[in-house]
């Protein structure tokens, strides 16, 4: 590109702009290829650049072209840089752009050493994307476009850090498309760097309409997928969601470095999901809601609450609101259920350096002491005493267990992570008058049952009891008249 040099910084490019390009790419062909209609001679070289340049931005694209070699059968392209009228910040740079021609006519386009780099807001570079698609829309006759090793890489502008660098990428078709209409895409990126975490390597499929688009992580076609993401122009704003599971929990976390040591939570299948729209607050632009389901595990809990069903699995939701700057976003209608175990309540998340947040969250639930009762009764009594006891309990008993969890935690230092609970008992007998005392029948006779549920928290007795005290006496001498005789 003679004295254009490549920025150094670039650093990131969504994964889904690669489809924008390959219409690109095959526009600079075909652009290419008109200047083969034209006989080779001197000075031709220089005059088939140029005539490239021109058709190139007839088509809305911006060319830059270093060197081009020209034959009856093949054009040459080198040092070659591409941009959209009217879409900043999206750039592609290529090493080498090579046009087959039979018949003076392109078919076939080879592409080498494709950079592309994209600075901006990504909702904000799709727009202008699809903006510039409608006014120039792609050419129904494309030649066949190979990509050899590529490199896309994106960033929010050119004074902060890369969010995503995709290294050594290769595409390929999908051969389950996702719908009936749009573009399919498979690609692997032999080194991939996402924020601060490194992704090696990355394998995605993605899916292009004009107003939507879809990504799939962890595998080349869809049904393999284990997160899947997207946007979608909506009538109220950009909607963007972002899905991922099943998926083991300590394997996921394993790559930030995390241990867990509660085999429960570590075998737990982690299913979540996270939708976000765009209005037109000025302070709080997105909005949406985020929900993880951990299949398998529930959370732990005190003595106190022993026998109260808490499922077998659990469940965290919220509302969530991101400010303009993207720095802070604030937890509304916060919760988690596991079982009859339900708490509520809300907190806050900062975002500090390299991709790192820390959360900070409070919440409360009230257990009601005659459900805690019923459901001890049943664990601890066997099933006739527990009934029994749990027919009789919503009379007998009343007050609540008062339940508040608080999480203090950072994602650059998660083993340091602060989980505080307190549980407070408010249970008290309810006053009976005589005529509902009247109503309260009798206990079962004991049984079996009884005996075994009440074994397990009463060990062998004689292992429980007391041996005889020492009082300390002095030594007594019997008297003559207390001793046996011989008859």
């Amino acid at each position: 590109m003679g004295n254009n040099e490549r920025p150094g910084s670039a650093n990131s490019v969504p994964k889904t702009s690669k489809l924008k390009w390959a219409a690109v790419i095959a526009a600079v062909g075909l652009a290419a290829g008109g200047g083969a209609l034209f006989l080779v001679g001197p000075g031709v070289g220089n005059w088939t650049r140029q005539r490239v340049i021109d058709a190139a931005k007839e088509q809305g694209i911006v060319l830059e072209v270093s060197e081009t070699d020209i034959s009856l059968d093949s054009i040459h392209l080198r040092e070659a840089r591409a941009s959209l009228e009217g879409v900043p910040g999206l750039t592609a740079y290529l090493q080498s752009v090579d046009v087959s021609l039979a018949g003076l006519k392109p078919n076939r386009i080879k592409v080498g050493g494709l950079i592309v780099q994209a600075v901006g807001t990504p909702t904000g570079i799709m727009g202008n994307v699809r903006s510039w698609k409608s006014r120039h829309p792609a050419q129904s006759a494309t030649p066949k476009t190979e990509i050899g090793k590529a490199k896309l890489t994106w960033q929010e502008s050119l004074d902060g850090p890369a969010f995503l660098v995709l290294d050594n990428v290769t595409f390929a078709p999908v051969a389950k498309p996702l719908g009936p209409l749009g573009e399919e895409l498979a690609l692997r990126a032999e080194n991939a760097q996402v924020g601060a975490y490194p992704m090696t390597p990355l394998i995605a499929v993605v899916h292009a309409e004009t107003e939507a688009i879809e990504i799939g992580i962890g595998a080349n076609q869809w049904e393999n997928v284990i997160a899947r993401g997207g946007w979608k122009k909506q009538p109220t704003g950009d909607e963007l969601h972002v899905s991922v599971g099943p998926m083991q929990l300590a394997a996921a976390l394993a790559a930030s470095g995390v241990k867990l040591d509660d085999p429960s939570l570590a075998s737990a299948l982690a299913y979540s999901g996270i939708s976000l729209l765009r209005t037109d607050d000025a302070k709080w632009p997105y909005q949406g809601r985020f929900a993880v389901d951990l299949a398998g595990y529930s959370p732990p809990h005190p003595p106190e609450l022993q026998g109260f069903d808490f499922g077998k699995s659990t469940r965290l939701e919220t509302a969530f609101r991101v400010d303009s700057a993207l720095a802070a976003v604030e937890l509304m209608d916060s919760g988690i259920a596991a079982g009859d175990f339900k708490l509520a309540g809300h907190g806050k998340v900062a975002r500090g350096a390299a991709l790192s947040a820390r959360l900070q969250l409070e919440l409360r639930g009230h257990i009601p002491c005659n459900a805690l009762a019923s459901a001890a009764a049943n664990s601890k009594l066997g099933q006739n005493y527990g009934q029994w006891l749990a027919r009789h309990a919503s009379q007998s008993l009343e007050g609540s267990v008062d339940v508040t969890v608080q999480v203090d935690a950072d994602t650059n230092d998660l083993k340091q992570a602060k989980v505080a609970k307190v549980v407070g008992i408010g249970c008290g007998l309810r006053p009976l008058s005589f005529r509902q005392l009247l109503t309260l029948d009798l206990p079962p006779v004991p049984d079996l049952d009884l005996i075994q549920h009440l074994s397990k928290d009463i060990p062998g007795v004689g292992a429980k009891l007391p041996g005889i005290p020492n009082l300390g006496l002095p030594n007594w001498t019997t008297p003559d008249w207390m001793k046996s005789k011989p008859h």
